[in-house]
């Protein structure tokens, strides 16, 4: 008993300590590290980003430019959402009705905007796959603008309420209108999160902050109708 009681004491002790040292690491490197004071370095740490953390996407390009990137919300509607919803309640009663409990777990989505020249690529990858690759030409940007989003963009759209500022881009679409939700950074890889254990983690979310800031500049500089508060 005594020895049990000795092991948790170390196990309990040695997680308080390593959450102690990752917070005053964090704090230091937020303080030494941030966004604001590191931006500069926009231009030069893209290609870097592309070629390491997001190197899947780097190849969906098959060689185009990447000038730009930050992520965004996966191009669907409320219908979409809402007929997926029923589905999902659909299932689960009827598994109810033979007594196992059903348990559904949304896709995970990684979605992002990339800017190549004077087009716009939006690239979807699901569970880690790519899904969809949409090229945005330059009449259709010339065209496009930028909206408020509303408190039903925010439910119906992944993602898009987790603490980002988030901008919306409406335009046309071969005669469709299409509405895409878009950051200010990068939170995820296209396999999944950033896991928490990893040492640069902190700063990758600098680096992916900056992405988007610098993505907003250079969409605005591209498309002066398009630049983003």
């Amino acid at each position: 008993m005594t020895t049990t009681i000795i092991i948790v004491a170390v196990m309990v002790s040695l997680s308080v300590a390593y959450i102690i040292f990752m917070n005053a690491r964090r704090k230091k490197l937020l303080g030494d590290y941030n966004a604001d004071n590191q931006y500069h370095r926009a231009a030069e740490l893209l290609p870097s980003i592309m070629s390491d953390r997001l190197d899947q996407i780097r190849h969906q390009m098959n060689g185009n430019a990447v000038d730009a990137i930050t992520e965004c919300a996966h191009i669907t509607n409320i219908g979409q959402q809402a007929a997926s919803a029923a589905i999902t309640a659909a299932k689960t009663v009827a598994w109810a009705a033979v007594g196992v409990k059903a348990k559904y777990r949304t896709a995970d989505h990684a979605s992002y905007l990339v800017l190549s020249g004077d087009d716009l690529h939006y690239i979807l990858f699901q569970e880690g796959e790519l899904s969809d690759h949409q090229v945005f030409d330059r009449y259709e940007l010339s065209t496009a603008k930028l909206d408020r989003t509303s408190a039903s963009d925010k439910v119906t759209r992944m993602g898009s309420a987790m603490g980002r500022k988030t901008q919306k881009l409406t335009l046309d679409k071969e005669g469709k209108k299409m509405e895409i939700l878009f950051y200010d950074r990068i939170t995820r890889l296209p396999g999944g999160p950033l896991s928490p254990f990893s040492g640069d983690v902190f700063k990758t979310m600098v680096d992916f902050e900056i992405m988007g800031k610098y993505f907003k500049e250079r969409l605005g500089n591209k498309y002066h109708q398009l630049q983003a508060s």
